[in-house]
Parts: C-alpha cells; sequence; structure tokens
C-alpha cells in the first residue's frame, strides 16, 4: 500500500473513504499504480497522492448505484450500462486521476 490513512486525511485532506474502507480502496489503487506506471520515477509522497486519488476513484465507482448510468423521474426510466463500458471508463478515470502525480513522457 503507498498511502496510509493517516496520509490520505492529514497530507491529502481526503474525506470521502472512511478508515474502515481505507485498507480495501488503497490496496486497489496500489495494485492499479503498480499494474500501470513505473512507481520507481515519482517520489514516495506523488506515488501516495496518486494513490490517494485512485482510491477515491475505486470508491466513487464501487459505491455508486449498481451501473446505473442514467435515470429519469417522470414516466420512471432507469438505464443500466454495461459492465465492459463501465470497466473502461474506470480505466480512463483511474490514469487521469493518477497523471496528475505522474510525469508526461512521450516520444522523441
Amino acid at each position: 500500500m503507498y498511502a496510509d490513512y493517516s496520509f490520505y486525511t492529514d497530507s491529502y485532506y481526503g474525506s470521502k473513504i472512511s478508515e474502515e474502507q481505507w485498507n480495501y480502496y488503497s490496496e486497489k489503487a496500489s495494485d492499479f499504480l503498480s499494474a500501470s506506471f513505473d512507481t520507481d520515477s515519482v517520489t514516495s509522497e506523488a506515488l501516495a497522492k496518486a494513490c490517494c486519488a485512485c482510491a477515491e476513484v475505486y470508491y466513487s465507482e464501487y459505491e455508486s448505484s449498481e451501473n446505473i448510468s442514467s435515470e429519469k423521474v417522470g414516466d420512471y426510466s432507469v438505464t443500466y450500462s454495461a459492465s465492459a463500458t463501465k470497466q473502461s471508463g474506470l480505466v480512463d478515470k483511474l490514469l487521469a486521476a493518477a497523471g496528475t502525480y505522474f510525469p508526461i513522457v512521450g516520444w522523441c
């Protein structure tokens, strides 16, 4: 795990995730970062912040209403997203959140 709960609340100033839920979401975020980025290319503080940002993305996705992509009130209507679409959107959100803390590397 790249960030503990005290870093999340005291340095990242996060408040969305409770202490009881922190280990679950931060572990998922740490696994994503390890698999997706060169974690040796950033400082430990940047890596911890990226972990917090990704943990919040996971939290928001998993705590949201069961794959509902849209909802209408008049003549009640609900549209559910396909899991593949939701998964693809999740990866995009995670990359965007983590990318804030990783150096931009391009082709020369």
